[in-house]
């Protein structure tokens, strides 16, 4: 059973954590979203992960907002906004390059509701009940910043407080509606340090099998975010500790077990290196650099002999059923094959002394992604690094990377 908490700005000295609410560290225009709302006579607050990550002293990837006005309305009062989705419908306010995620409170639909023969997930409610309607206690704060108050009806508070990974309701049947929601409680907890409470840590082996069923389109999205949270090692150490890997990468899963494959260190280089990237330059990874980090070792692990030469046409062969598994693209495959390729040609014509002589591939897109990849792999191997340096000195400068550890 839950209850209402309402947590001020007042209370600082009793709490203080909520300094970090005030008006200084929040977005303006976002601000100006919720006022503009409020001035319309529709609640409106602040929501989600913006609220978790500033109590923590964490700077928010965005700032999202919820409120009682339906997307029409919202959209009717600002004109500089856009209705998207159609199962799920948000509205999208646009300041120049950057969005601003709104929605409307929403209920759980009833049993008739739910065997509507056109799906969606259009049907409105309360706060409180769109609070139930959420993953985890710690994404389900409201922040209003008018009153300066903190609205927690499910213990997100005390579960931040705790650092606790806890699902709103019953973790088996919430993990049953939506098996991705593993995937975004594992990210959570090597992301934030967060322990798992024992139900949550039960769950997971007992319904990751699921995951096989679920959108291969929503699987890649969570796995990029996976790849760009910081916390990319930590995470597939829990997804393979929760038998979570073998399921939608079975392929990785292959290597990460196998901890006497080169392949194996190799994977585990990668992935602490992306972490220690700072998170601006991480987040401008394309999705082919990200990849490639986990692409890597499934092309060098069934090699019987090294290589001289690392060919596209053979990358593509050897990441085809790894691509079949997620349904990736063609064109993703593809960029993620030069990517590869490239490592060796960077090595060897460093080596023979003939890097001017391809000026055209330095041009190429894929070649900066590629020497992005060859800076992921620099951890712990000086002789990577020198390589990586001899190429980036060498690149027209608008096309250099500021790639720096942290």
């Amino acid at each position: 059973m839950y209850m209402k908490r309402i947590y001020s700005y007042s209370d600082a000295k009793k709490f203080p954590w909520l300094q970090r609410m005030s008006a200084e560290f929040l977005d303006r225009d976002a601000v100006k979203i919720v006022r503009r709302l409020r001035q319309c006579r529709h609640a409106a607050y602040f929501v989600g992960g913006c609220i978790r990550d500033l109590l923590l002293g964490r700077r928010p990837k965005d700032f999202d907002i919820v409120t009682a006005a339906r997307p029409q309305e919202i959209r009717r009062i600002f004109r500089n906004s856009r209705i998207i989705g159609r199962r799920f419908l948000l509205v999208h306010v646009v300041f120049g390059e950057k969005i601003v995620e709104v929605a409307t409170f929403r209920r759980a639909p009833s049993h008739e509701e739910k065997n509507l023969p056109v799906k969606q997930d259009n049907f409105f409610g309360t706060d409180e009940e769109d609070v139930l309607r959420r993953d985890f206690t710690i994404n389900a704060l409201f922040y209003d910043p008018y009153e300066e108050q903190i609205i927690d009806y499910v213990g997100g508070i005390e579960d931040l407080r705790a650092g606790k990974i806890r699902i709103i309701g019953d973790a088996a049947v919430r993990f049953q509606e939506d098996p991705i929601r593993i995937l975004r409680a594992l990210k959570l907890s090597a992301q934030l340090g967060f322990t798992m409470v024992p139900e949550v840590k039960e769950a997971i082996p007992q319904n990751c099998a699921r995951l096989a069923q679920a959108s291969s389109e929503r699987i890649v999205l969570e796995v990029i975010k996976i790849l760009q949270s910081g916390a990319a090692f930590a995470c597939l150490q829990q997804m393979a500790e929760y038998q979570v890997l073998p399921v939608i990468m079975p392929h990785v899963a292959r290597i990460w077990n196998d901890a006497s494959n080169p392949c194996q260190q190799l994977l585990c280089r990668c992935l602490q290196q992306l972490d220690k990237i700072p998170a601006q330059t991480r987040s401008q990874l394309n999705d082919a650099t990200l990849f490639a980090v986990l692409c890597l070792p499934l092309v060098f692990y069934n090699l019987q002999k090294p290589l001289q030469t690392l060919e596209e046409n053979f990358c593509l062969k050897q990441l085809a059923e790894f691509a079949e598994s997620l349904h990736l693209c063609n064109g993703l495959i593809v960029t993620i094959s030069r990517i590869i390729s490239l490592q060796l040609y960077l090595e060897r014509a460093m080596r023979n002394g003939n890097c001017g002589s391809r000026p055209k591939l330095m041009r190429k897109n894929y070649f900066r992604q590629a020497l992005d990849f060859l800076y992921l792999r620099t951890y712990q191997d000086t002789a990577t690094e020198g390589i990586y340096q001899f190429w980036h000195e060498r690149l027209p400068k608008q096309g250099r990377t500021a790639m720096k550890s942290r």
